[in-house]
């Protein structure tokens, strides 16, 4: 029973973080190293009329759903009828998966992110933010079959 249910938080936490990939374009990618649970849900709260969403899960759930949205469904997966309905090949989240170390906090954004950048600023404790672009649909400059540049991921320092 409680494996079950721990399971199930698991995967809701992988559609959240599917939804997410699917919907934005655009990730900061936050060290939340001695960040409080108070400061997160304050980051959260003034994050949220931007339309940003704040994604914190354990590195390995997330990297793990990561992985998952990547593969192509198979039949005899348990979640395979949810997969299927919406799987398209996304080959740029691999460098968001080489990216994904440490105590992090993905915030997901659509075109805002200096916006949300200038926001996080406010937050003392926010100590680096690195940005990952991604391009989920392609455009008519990409012609190539990856649509993510080696240069979108660039790790930013925070100034003081």
């Amino acid at each position: 029973m409680k494996r079950q249910e721990s399971r199930k938080k698991k995967f809701d936490i992988w559609l959240r973080l599917w939804k997410c990939l699917g919907e934005y374009k655009k990730i900061l990618i936050i060290n939340r190293t001695n960040m409080s649970a108070n400061i997160l849900k304050e980051a959260r709260s003034a994050l949220q009329p931007l339309g940003a969403k704040l994604l914190i899960g354990k590195n390995t759930l997330i990297k793990a759903g990561i992985r998952r949205k990547m593969q192509k469904p198979v039949k005899s997966d348990e979640d395979y009828k949810i997969r299927s309905e919406n799987y398209k090949p996304m080959p740029e989240l691999e460098k968001l998966l080489n990216i994904c170390n440490g105590d992090i906090a993905l915030i997901f954004c659509k075109d805002n992110l200096d916006e949300v950048r200038n926001k996080l600023k406010e937050f003392e404790d926010v100590t680096s933010v690195k940005t990952c672009l991604l391009y989920t649909s392609p455009s008519p400059r990409d012609l190539s079959t990856s649509r993510m540049p080696s240069s979108a991921c660039k790790k930013k320092k925070k100034k003081k």
